[in-house]
């Protein structure tokens, strides 16, 4: 891989993380993006089924991403007890 693919790709993982730390939904720093070969890899743990489909989603409106490998476990909070 050239520099100059490793810039675009680096740069391309920041705005992705970006956008997802955007939603209000999503909490902060809980999803890791990596890029390679303009393939997105998302890790991390979220809450819910449906925040790991938000993060996948906003991936996908990225242009010049060729796919997402959406790794985010699930797992429930647990409600507090009083």
């Amino acid at each position: 891989m050239n520099t100059t693919n490793e810039r675009n790709e680096r740069n391309m993982a920041a705005d992705i993380r970006n956008a997802i730390r955007s939603i209000p939904s999503l909490p902060l720093e809980a999803v890791r993006v990596t890029v390679n070969e303009d393939w997105v890899c998302l890790r991390g743990v979220l809450n819910e089924q449906r925040q790991k489909e938000i993060a996948e989603e906003v991936v996908r409106q990225f242009d010049g991403v060729r796919g997402v490998t959406n790794l985010i476990k699930i797992t429930p909070q647990t409600a507090a007890q009083n």
